[in-house]
């Protein structure tokens, strides 16, 4: 399954990214939690482990299905905090 990277707010709002396009940008992973979700711990979904974490950025949140795959966002903290309030 295909996965795409969408983003919203900052330089890179609006665009929806492959995975070869945001690797050039990633700092880091996300955590790889299939052990914990095995033992019944309530952990995130499993489409999030092992994904890019891009700086200036919070995610990756799962979006639901996007073309032949998922679609994962990633959002500047101003844009988060809107959807807090």
């Amino acid at each position: 399954m295909t996965t795409y990277y969408q983003f919203v707010g900052g330089n890179l709002s609006g665009q929806i990214l492959a995975r070869k396009e945001i690797e050039a940008i990633a700092h880091g992973r996300t955590k790889n939690l299939s052990k914990e979700r095995s033992e019944g711990k309530l952990v995130h979904r499993a489409e999030l482990d092992d994904q890019p974490t891009v700086p200036n950025y919070i995610g990756p949140m799962y979006n639901g299905y996007y073309k032949d795959g998922i679609l994962l966002r990633y959002e500047t903290k101003e844009v988060y905090n809107t959807f807090l309030n």
